[in-house]
């Protein structure tokens, strides 16, 4: 069985394609880059006897920092910043660092946290006996 020269053709650039996407990938996943993200905020486990009077905001804005590869696959799979206020006092609250409640790949790290994440809590009203 014999390939005429059609099929040949049709082989040969198939694996020119295939080729050339392992080039891109190696290059891409290999090149450092920036992204500037919008990351979601979650939070959770207010302490019993406060109440938020300002809520976390819906969203902080990063800058990522690391190989491309990475940070397309950290925007395609979705990044959380998951807060959890257990420790939460009465007052103003500063989230100095929220990059530490975003799982990362070992070799992402956040650059610059360009919105602040502030909570003001106070004490509840204690419910009165009718």
């Amino acid at each position: 069985m014999t390939m005429d020269q059609a099929e040949k053709k049709i082989l040969l650039r198939v694996l020119s394609l295939l080729l050339a996407g392992l080039v891109f990938l190696f290059i891409t996943s290999e090149t450092q880059g920036e992204k500037r993200v919008k990351v979601p905020v979650e939070y959770g486990n207010v302490p019993a006897g406060l109440t938020l009077v300002t809520k976390p905001p819906a969203y902080v804005e990063m800058v990522l920092a690391g190989p491309r590869i990475l940070l397309l696959k950290a925007k395609i799979t979705g990044l959380k910043l998951q807060l959890d206020l257990h420790g939460l006092h009465a007052g103003v609250n500063r989230f100095a660092e929220p990059e530490r409640f975003i799982p990362l790949d070992d070799e992402l790290r956040v650059k610059t946290v360009l919105t602040a994440v502030d909570i003001m809590a106070q004490p509840s009203e204690p419910k009165k006996p009718d």
